[in-house]
C-alpha cells in the first residue's frame, strides 16, 4: 500500500508549488503529463494485489528505479521555479515562504530519496520517515503561521458574497436609469387620463405625446445597453485608439495621481466598440489608480503593434503601485476575483471580455513593490 500510494507525493507536490508560484494554469500541461507518469506507476504497483506476475515487479529494484527516474527531473523542476521566484520576489513573508518551501522540498527530496536508492540496491541508510517528519514540520510552519496561500478558502467564501453584493449593485444601478423615464411615463399617463375623464380631447396634448415616445425610446436604449454590456457584443466602427484614450481621461479626475499619456501618431484606425473600450481603458486607470493610495503616475501608452502580430494597435496602462504577488496575478483576469475589500472583482474580467470580443489580447505583467503594466493589443 505504501509503494501504491506513494507515487503521488511527486505530481501533489508539484501541483502545490505550481499554484504558489502563479503557474498553476500556464504548466497544466508539465502538472497532467506527471499525474499521468506517477499514476501509471501507483496502477502497477497495485496490481500486484491481484495480478501474482505484478508482485515482483513492486518489490524489485526496476520500481525504484522508474520512481527515481520521475522524482528526480520533477523536483528539480519544482525548485528552479521556487528559486526564481525567490529572486523575483520583494516582499519578506513571501520570500521567507519560499526559502522554507525550498528547504522543505530540498530535504523531503534528498533524504527520502535514500529509500528509494536503497531500494534500488545501493547500500545508503534510509532516512525516509525522518525526511517526511522534518518536511511536513516546515510545511506545517508555511501553512499555519505564514498562511501559504493566502487564505484560499477565505478568498473563494469572499468571491461568492462578491458575487452577491455585484449583483445587487448592478441592479441597483439599472433600477437608478429606469427609474427617471419611468417616472415621466406615469406622469403623462395620469395627466391623460385625467384629461379623458373630464371629456377633454388630446389633440392639444402634442408635447406630451412626444415625451412619452421619448421616454419610452430613452428605457429601450437603457435596456439596450445594458444587454450588451452584460454579453459584450461590440458594436464596431472605424476609431482612432488615440482619441479614444485622450477622450477617456479627458472625463475622468483621480486625486492625488497623475496620468500621463503617451500617445504614438499616425496610428492605423481599429475597427471596435468605442464605448466598450473606453469602459475597459476607464477601468484599467482606476485600478492602477488604486494601486497607489500614496500617489504615485499613471501612464497609459499607444504604439503600432509589432510586426509579428500583424497590423493593428497595442495600448499599455502602467502604474508605479504595489505590484502584485505570483498567486494574484495568475487570478487577475478572474471574475469575482478581487483583494480590495471594498471591490467586486468585475473590473479586469471586464476588460478581458471587451479585449476578446474585440478579437484582441491582454496580458498583465506585475511585481511586488514595482507597480504594474497590462498590455492590449487591438488588431486593425
Amino acid at each position: 500500500m505504501d509503494r501504491a500510494a506513494s507515487p503521488f507525493t511527486t505530481p501533489l507536490t508539484l501541483h502545490l508549488v505550481l499554484a504558489f508560484v502563479g503557474k498553476r494554469r500556464t504548466l497544466r500541461g508539465v502538472l497532467y503529463v506527471t499525474y499521468a507518469a506517477f499514476g501509471a506507476l501507483s496502477a502497477a504497483t497495485l496490481a500486484a494485489f491481484v495480478a501474482p506476475g505484478w508482485r515482483a515487479f513492486a518489490d524489485s529494484h526496476a520500481w525504484a528505479v522508474l520512481y527515481l527516474g520521475g522524482v528526480v527531473p520533477a523536483m528539480a523542476f519544482a525548485l528552479a521555479l521556487l528559486v526564481q521566484h525567490h529572486r523575483r520576489t520583494a516582499g519578506l513573508v513571501e520570500r521567507t515562504r519560499t526559502r522554507l518551501l525550498i528547504a522543505a522540498l530540498a530535504i523531503g527530496v534528498v533524504a527520502g530519496s535514500t529509500d528509494l536508492f536503497a531500494g534500488a540496491g545501493l547500500a545508503v541508510p534510509r532516512l525516509g520517515t525522518l525526511a517526511t517528519l522534518a518536511s511536513t514540520a516546515l510545511m506545517a510552519v508555511v501553512a499555519l503561521r505564514l498562511r501559504l496561500l493566502d487564505g484560499a478558502a477565505r478568498a473563494a467564501q469572499r468571491a461568492r458574497v462578491e458575487r452577491l453584493a455585484t449583483l445587487g449593485r448592478f441592479s441597483a444601478q439599472m433600477a437608478h436609469d429606469l427609474k427617471n423615464p419611468l417616472a415621466a411615463l406615469k406622469g403623462a399617463v395620469q395627466f391623460l387620463k385625467e384629461e379623458r375623464a373630464q371629456g377633454r380631447p388630446w389633440g392639444e396634448q402634442n408635447e406630451l405625446l412626444d415625451l412619452v415616445g421619448e421616454q419610452v425610446d430613452r428605457v429601450t436604449l437603457v435596456v439596450e445597453q445594458y444587454q450588451r454590456l452584460g454579453r459584450v457584443e461590440p458594436v464596431r466602427a472605424p476609431c482612432d485608439v488615440n482619441d479614444v484614450v485622450r477622450t477617456t481621461l479627458a472625463l475622468q479626475k483621480y486625486a492625488g495621481v497623475e496620468v500621463k499619456a503617451a500617445l504614438a501618431p499616425r496610428l492605423p484606425p481599429v475597427a471596435l466598440d468605442r464605448d466598450l473600450v473606453a469602459g475597459a481603458l476607464e477601468n484599467l486607470v482606476r485600478n492602477a489608480s488604486e494601486a497607489m493610495p500614496g500617489g504615485g503616475v499613471v501612464t497609459v501608452a499607444t504604439e503600432p503593434a509589432a510586426p509579428g502580430e500583424g497590423e493593428g494597435v497595442v495600448v499599455t496602462v502602467a502604474d508605479s503601485g504595489r505590484g502584485m504577488d505570483a498567486r494574484t496575478r495568475e487570478r487577475a483576469f478572474d471574475d469575482f476575483f478581487t483583494t480590495k475589500s471594498g471591490g467586486t472583482g468585475h473590473g479586469l474580467a471586464f476588460v478581458r471580455r471587451v479585449i476578446e470580443a474585440h478579437s484582441g489580447e491582454v496580458s498583465l505583467t506585475s511585481q511586488e513593490g514595482r507597480g504594474t503594466v497590462v498590455r492590449i493589443h487591438l488588431p486593425a
